[in-house]
């Protein structure tokens, strides 16, 4: 699945705290694409840094940037994240004026490789020959390490 874009200025008008946060990611998601974006929420004044698998993105990646100074809360959008097949480390770090991390958060996520094989799977129940029974089976499409493929095939 591809990572839910939510309205920045919402989620911090919502927000409880100014806590750091990766508003949109999941630790453990699968994604569809090699390519994401990318919203995280931190206290104002500080400096986000995104890092994904331990290289840091570049501020050119940020499409958006939303501060409420009433709960001194700071968020930004990352877009067009790129990231490797397989399992990707994506970490947000608060940074001082000094250059200092006060704070960090890390969610992992998934990227399957292309389509290899089909897994079929047959029911627990084996149906009678009546011929009114049905055979049901499950179909998985997955690339050589056994990720599920969730976009769309050729």
């Amino acid at each position: 699945q591809a990572a839910k874009m939510l309205s920045l200025e919402t989620v911090l008008e919502n927000a409880a705290n100014n806590q750091l946060e990766i508003i949109n990611l999941k630790d453990g998601q699968l994604l569809g694409y090699a390519q994401t974006a990318v919203q995280v929420k931190g206290a104002a004044g500080t400096q986000l840094q995104l890092w994904v698998n331990g290289t840091q993105v570049s501020e050119k990646r940020i499409g958006k940037r939303a501060i409420l100074p009433d709960l001194q809360v700071a968020g930004l959008d990352f877009i067009g994240v790129d990231l490797a097949v397989g399992k990707n480390s994506i970490e947000v770090r608060q940074v001082d004026m000094m250059g200092n991390v006060r704070d960090s958060k890390q969610v992992n996520v998934i990227v399957p490789d292309q389509m290899d094989k089909l897994l079929l799977e047959s029911a627990k129940v084996q149906p009678q020959a009546n011929g009114r029974d049905y055979f049901n089976v499950t179909m998985k499409i997955v690339d050589r390490n056994g990720t599920l493929v969730s976009t769309r095939t050729p």
